[in-house]
C-alpha cells in the first residue's frame, strides 16, 4: 500500500503540474494575442467560419456520391435523370432549398446561397452570423443535366469531367485554372461572406436589408410578416430574387481589380460567375485583400471542391452500383455471373461467350444460350444499369468486370478454388470484381481519341491491364487510379 500511495501522490503532483502549465500557457497566449491585436473574438469567429465551410464541403461531396438513382429507365439521355456526381443548384431566394425552376443552366443562376436544407444540413453561418454562399460548375449541376447522348460523349459526367471554375489566391495567383489544357478548374465553391464592406468600384456599402427598390420586401421583412425569403419567381438573368438586397450576391461577395493587384488581367468578381475562364477572364478570388490605404476590400473566405476530391467518391458509387446489379443477377442465375463484353471496344456491349474479363454487357443473350438457367437481361427490379438508363451512359466506357472461372456460366460446380485474387492486401476466393477506370493519366486516351485501337493500357494500370487474376487495388497516385470492388 505505501508504494501505491507514493505512486498515486506522484501522479497527482504530475497532473497538478500539467494543469498549472496549461493555465500559464493560456495566460501567455492571451497576453500575446492582446499584444498583437488579435482578439479572442476574431479567433472564435475564424473557427466558426472554418467549421461551417468544412461541414458544407463534406455535405456536398456526400450529396454527389449518394444521389438517389431510382430504377426508372431514362429513355431520353439529355433529360433530368439523376447521375452520380450531381450537385444541387444554389438557393437563390434565401429559403434554404435549391432553386431548380427555372433551371440553373445560366451562370447567373449558378451562384447563390448554399442550399442547406437540400443538403440536410443545419442552418450554417460564418463567424459573423451570415449564411454561406455557393457556386457550382456547369459540368456538375444537377438541373438541367448536360446531354450525355451516347458512350464517350462530350456532355457526359464521369471520371474525365473537368471543373469549370477558376480560382485565384489573395495575391492574384491562379491556383486552379479552368482555361488551361487540360483544365484544372474546380467543381464548386462555398463562400463565407464576412461583414459588409464598401465594394470596390461601387462606392456604396453592401446592403444586406430586405429593401427592394428602396421599399421593404414583404416576403422578406419580418416586421411585415416575411421570413427573410426574397420575392420573385426566379425568372430572368440575373433572377428577379436579386432585386431584394438580401438576395443579391453583390451585397455579400466582393471584387478587386488591377488598381490593387497589378497582375490581374481583369476584375475578379466573386458575385459574378464566369466559366470556363480564358486566360484573360474573370475568376473567383480569396480574401483577405486590402487596398493601398489599408482598407479591406475582399473579406470573402471560401473552400473549393476539386475534381480530385469528388472523383473517388463518385467512382466508388458507380462501382458499387454495378456490383449490386451483378449480385442480384447471380442471385437469380444459380449463383453464376454472366460473360463479359469485349474489353477493348467500347462500341460493342454484347456479352461474348467464354469472355470473363471486359466491359459490362447491355444484355446476356450468349450467356443465356450457354446456360438457359441464367437471365438474358438485367433483373427487372432493383438494378438501374440497363441500356436506356441515362446515368449509365455517362460511365459504361470506363467500367470493367472480371468473373472468376469458378462462377462463370459453364463452370461445373459453382465456387472456388478457381477464383479471383486481389492485391494488396491479399484477398482470395472472390467470384466477381468491378473496376472503374479513373481519369485518363499521362499517356492514356479515353473516348474517341482511343478508338478504334483502345487497349486496356489506355484505361487500366498495374496488373489490371492483363485483365486477369491477380487484380490490383491501391490508393490513387499519378500512375494508378483504378477503383476496384469485389465479392
Amino acid at each position: 500500500m505505501p508504494a501505491c500511495v507514493s505512486r498515486c501522490g506522484r501522479r497527482q503532483r504530475g497532473v497538478a503540474l500539467i494543469v498549472l502549465l496549461a493555465l500559464l500557457s493560456f495566460v501567455l497566449i492571451g497576453a500575446l494575442l492582446s499584444f498583437t491585436g488579435k482578439t479572442d473574438d476574431s479567433i472564435e469567429r475564424g473557427k466558426l467560419t472554418e467549421a461551417a465551410l468544412a461541414q458544407a464541403k463534406l455535405a456536398l461531396i456526400d450529396y454527389a456520391s449518394s444521389v438517389y438513382l431510382g430504377n426508372i429507365p431514362c429513355a431520353a439521355p439529355g433529360n433530368n435523370c439523376p447521375r452520380p456526381g450531381d450537385l444541387p443548384c444554389p438557393d437563390l431566394n434565401n429559403s434554404g432549398t435549391a432553386d431548380a425552376v427555372p433551371a440553373c443552366d445560366a451562370t447567373g443562376r449558378r451562384i447563390g446561397r448554399l442550399p442547406w436544407r437540400t443538403l440536410g444540413l443545419p442552418d450554417l453561418r460564418d463567424g459573423y452570423g451570415e449564411r454561406l454562399w455557393y457556386a457550382v460548375s456547369a459540368n456538375f449541376k444537377y438541373n438541367t443535366r448536360t446531354a450525355c447522348m451516347g458512350v464517350a460523349g462530350t456532355g457526359c459526367l464521369n471520371s474525365d469531367t473537368p471543373g469549370t471554375i477558376t480560382i485565384r489566391d489573395n495575391r492574384g495567383n491562379v491556383v486552379y485554372d479552368a482555361g488551361t489544357a487540360p483544365p484544372t478548374g474546380v467543381v464548386a465553391v462555398v463562400f463565407a461572406p464576412g461583414v459588409a464592406l464598401t465594394r470596390q468600384g461601387a462606392g456604396a456599402a453592401q446592403d444586406r436589408s430586405c429593401l427592394r427598390g428602396g421599399v421593404p420586401d414583404a416576403a422578406c421583412d419580418p416586421t411585415l410578416g416575411g421570413n427573410y425569403a426574397c420575392s420573385g419567381t426566379g425568372a430572368g438573368i440575373p433572377p428577379d430574387y436579386f432585386q431584394t438586397a438580401l438576395c443579391n450576391p453583390v451585397n455579400y461577395l466582393d471584387t478587386v481589380d488591377a488598381s490593387v493587384i497589378a497582375t490581374l488581367p481583369a476584375p475578379q468578381d466573386n458575385a459574378s460567375l464566369s466559366e470556363p475562364v480564358l486566360p484573360n477572364g474573370n475568376g473567383l478570388i480569396s480574401g483577405p485583400i486590402v487596398d493601398g490605404s489599408g482598407n479591406t476590400i475582399v473579406n470573402d473566405r471560401f473552400v473549393v471542391i476539386t475534381v480530385g476530391e469528388i472523383r473517388p467518391a463518385i467512382e466508388q458509387r458507380v462501382a458499387r452500383e454495378v456490383l449490386s446489379c451483378l449480385k442480384q443477377y447471380a442471385a437469380q442465375s444459380g449463383g453464376r455471373y454472366p460473360w463479359t463484353a469485349k474489353p477493348d471496344d467500347y462500341t460493342d456491349f454484347t456479352d461474348q461467350s467464354g469472355t470473363r474479363f471486359g466491359r459490362v454487357p447491355d444484355s446476356f443473350a450468349n450467356t443465356n444460350s450457354d446456360n438457359a438457367l441464367m437471365l438474358a437481361n438485367w433483373p427487372a427490379s432493383g438494378c438501374n444499369i440497363s441500356p436506356d438508363s441515362g446515368w449509365w451512359l455517362n460511365w459504361k466506357e470506363l467500367v470493367f468486370m472480371a468473373v472468376a472461372q469458378g462462377f462463370d456460366p459453364v463452370a461445373g460446380v459453382v465456387g472456388c478454388p478457381t477464383c479471383l485474387f486481389i492485391n494488396p492486401p491479399a484477398f482470395s476466393n472472390k467470384g466477381i470484381a468491378v473496376i472503374v477506370a479513373g481519369h485518363a493519366l499521362s499517356g492514356q486516351a479515353h473516348g474517341p481519341a482511343s478508338f478504334p485501337n483502345s487497349p486496356l493500357s489506355n484505361y487500366l494500370e498495374a496488373s489490371n491491364v492483363a485483365g486477369a487474376s491477380p487484380l490490383t487495388q491501391s490508393p490513387a497516385t499519378s500512375s494508378f487510379d483504378d477503383v476496384v470492388v469485389f465479392r
